[in-house]
């Protein structure tokens, strides 16, 4: 019996971020008891929005990944596409400063997503997760599930 598309995707999926949330696990708890960094009281909390993080972040690096076709262009465009994310998530130039569409659009950046949950659970101490960032959060990653299915099902049909 053949494994389906979404079935390796979604072993790929459960793996990176796997990986990824125990790397950040390993820097938080180093964090909190190594470094005495103050705010990272609700640890469960903060380890959910890191496990968000690492699912969105997998996901487009599977988009990016199931595109290309080499492992070193599929390097260097997920930088590109870091940097351009980066770059508009408020952290080099104030959003206030932009158009009202890279403003509006900036709240789709899965950076600048993942900084307001921090935010509320660090510094204000609320709850990580109200209905409208999770319905944001939600859609992208339907969005990004559906896209990766579609390319992931595109490429292997070319090899």
């Amino acid at each position: 019996m053949p494994v389906k598309n979404s079935e390796i995707l979604l072993g790929v999926l459960i793996c990176v971020t796997i990986v990824g949330f125990l790397q950040s696990l390993i820097i938080f708890v180093l964090s909190k008891y190594v470094f005495a960094v103050s705010g990272l009281e609700n640890m469960v909390g903060i380890m959910a929005i890191i496990l968000l993080g690492c699912f969105i972040f997998s996901l487009m690096g599977m988009v990016i990944g199931s595109f290309l076709r080499t492992q070193e262009s599929a390097l260097l465009t997920g930088i590109f596409v870091s940097i351009i994310l980066f770059v508009f998530s408020g952290a080099f130039i104030p959003l206030e400063h932009m158009s009202e569409v890279v403003f509006f659009l900036s709240k789709f950046n899965p950076f600048m997503l993942l900084e307001v949950f921090l935010k509320r659970v660090i510094i204000y101490r609320l709850a990580a997760l109200t209905p409208d960032l999770v319905f944001i959060y939600l859609f992208e990653c339907t969005l990004l599930w559906i896209v990766s299915i579609s390319l992931f099902s595109r490429s292997k049909k070319q090899l």
